[in-house]
């Protein structure tokens, strides 16, 4: 994984971004967007520029951190659009899990795993971002992004998101969906705040479910897509979320139970229940090493994932997040493999 401190205005921030990046961008563009630009349309175009505007309109200074990209990696603005929207325009597939509990010392703790195909594994990005306006914050993206995968800022909330089915009838309104729990990350302190927010944006392309955890305690799982919001609250001080909704209205478009990926985000979903909600195991941050590093029914239930072992993608990070402390514990690579590097804001 890449890491890089970013500071001051926004564009300036991009700049940076894609002056340091500029060659690992132009692969990671040449690597995802291949296939998006074989089929590229003036309509797919249309609609990468609407993303655009609603952005600028919503959140001007994230706007300018992807101009500053553009103009520091060297590459034209609609290639750096296509990269950071691409997941706007449709259902793809990531999955990724998120827990958390409460522990009567440090308040929540927050675990999340990054989970993608193989080729995946150079793009992943580390920021330590502190920006001109809002909260500091630590943050997990791809080079040449401003999207949030996971984080944790300076005001006491941490939030990660895993990827969900696409709900239909989209027009093109709303914030790119990877790019929506940026801001949140900036601007919000607790989980409600976070909840509140999150319902005021349309959000475009395939759906999230987001976890949010902060200082106080609190845990919550946001089940997202376009304009249906739903969210889930803790049980006996526990949370958790894999690639599936609960929620009975966002729950008919889940895929069918058939589906690779849907045998894995219930038996990913049945695990952390088991050992969350049946055994209550203690809460604490060696017990979410613990978690996140399990093998259990490898290919079904397994946190830890490996395509080498059947799973249908890998994790390529592990995150502990203890928003009370301001602190991050994340693993470049699987976390049954790798230890878990410390980041403070």
């Amino acid at each position: 994984m890449h890491e890089i401190t970013l500071e001051g205005p926004p564009y300036q921030r991009g700049l940076k971004h894609g002056q340091t990046f500029a060659e690992e961008i132009r692969s990671t563009y040449e690597a995802i967007c291949e296939d998006l630009k074989i089929e590229w349309s003036e309509a797919k175009a249309k609609l990468i520029h609407r993303l655009f505007r609603n952005v600028e309109e919503s959140f001007g200074d994230l706007a300018e951190e992807i101009n500053g990209i553009s103009e520091g990696s060297g590459m034209p603005l609609d290639d750096i659009l296509l990269l950071n929207f691409y997941h706007g325009l449709g259902a793809v597939d990531f999955q990724c899990t998120n827990l958390g509990f409460v522990n009567k010392e440090q308040g929540a703790i927050h675990g999340k795993t990054g989970d993608a195909e193989d080729y995946h594994s150079p793009f992943y990005l580390v920021e330590t971002v502190h920006p001109d306006e809002g909260a500091s914050f630590i943050n997990v993206c791809f080079v040449g992004t401003v999207w949030t995968e996971a984080g944790v800022n300076s005001i006491g909330l941490s939030c990660g998101q895993s990827s969900c089915s696409t709900v239909s009838g989209q027009d093109g309104r709303g914030i790119p969906v990877l790019v929506m729990p940026r801001p949140l990350l900036q601007h919000c302190s607790s989980v409600e705040e976070g909840i509140e927010f999150l319902a005021k944006y349309p959000m475009a392309g395939k759906g999230l479910n987001i976890f949010l955890a902060d200082s106080a305690g609190n845990v919550a799982v946001v089940e997202k897509s376009y304009t249906k919001q739903a969210v889930r609250r803790a049980e006996d001080g526990a949370a958790w979320n894999t690639n599936h909704y609960l929620d009975k209205e966002l729950a008919e478009y889940n895929s069918p139970k058939t589906d690779k990926g849907m045998i894995s985000t219930l038996g990913r979903y049945a695990y952390l229940e088991k050992v969350l909600k049946e055994q209550g195991v203690p809460h604490t941050v060696e017990e979410m090493k613990k978690i996140l590093t399990n093998h259990e029914k490898q290919g079904a239930g397994a946190i830890c994932r490996h395509t080498d072992r059947g799973d249908t993608s890998r994790t390529h990070f592990a995150a502990i997040f203890i928003p009370k402390e301001r602190k991050a514990l994340i693993t470049h690579g699987n976390p049954c493999e790798n230890e878990f590097k410390e980041y403070k804001v």
